[in-house]
Parts: structure tokens; sequence; C-alpha cells
């Protein structure tokens, strides 16, 4: 199975950042493992990435108050930091059909995945994203 250098979570839920690092961990998928508990904390942190520790893939929680999933696709594009190969999964609670359409102009969007997270398809997914970097 493929590994990922590096996944960078984005989630506003302490719970769900623990449970979900933990299952990262436990899955043996990356090598380094990034949470962020907000839009502007993920932004700041992706400004100054370079390298290694560029995350491979970024998996967004959609609902987060302040500012949610998709304020963060708006400032990651609006900011030029869709020039790497970062993939970026979706995390929801809940998957309605316009959010399907509205993510349709955020190529770097690789696949919506409903919480809780199903390991053996995330696994295969981690594997097809580390095999295509």
């Amino acid at each position: 199975m493929g590994r990922l250098k590096s996944i960078m979570v984005v989630d506003d839920d302490e719970v769900n950042n623990f449970i979900l690092k933990e299952l990262l961990l436990e899955a043996d998928v990356a090598d380094e493992i990034n949470i962020k508990s907000s839009v502007d904390e993920a932004i700041a942190g992706l400004s100054g990435a370079k390298g290694n520790s560029i995350p491979q893939l970024i998996l967004l929680d959609i609902n987060m108050p302040v500012k949610d999933g998709f304020d963060f696709l708006e400032e990651y594009y609006e900011n030029g930091l869709d020039t790497n190969e970062t993939r970026i999964i979706l995390l929801t609670s809940s998957l309605f059909e316009r959010d399907k359409a509205a993510v349709s102009k955020y190529p770097r969007v690789v696949d919506f995945v409903i919480k809780p997270l199903d390991m053996g398809y995330f696994k295969r997914l981690v594997s097809q994203i580390a095999v295509s970097s």
C-alpha cells in the first residue's frame, strides 16, 4: 500500500481530530499528520509550507463555525496554494447534491467522505493518491 509524506486535517472538533489522528496513525498511511482547527490556521500553515512539509492530502471538514470548508477552498485558490499536487477530500456528516455541485470548480477536490470514516475505503483512496503523487 502507498504511503503519503504528509496529511493535513482541517476540522474544528477536537474530539474528531483526536480520533481521526489516531485512526490515521493506526492505519499507517502517512509519515506526518498535521491537525489544524480552523480555516485561518490551515491557510497560514499552508502559506509557509515548502518541500516535504506541503501535505499531499488535506482532509477538510465542510461544516465549521466562522469559516467553513468552502471558505477554505476559496482562500486556498485565491492565495495560489493550488500550485502543488495536493489532493483534498471533503469530510461531511451529510452530503447534499448542492455541495457536490459547489466543489466542481475546485479540481484539487478528489472525493467526499461521509463521517465516520470507513477505514478500508480510506486506505484504498490514500493508496491511489500516493501512487499518483
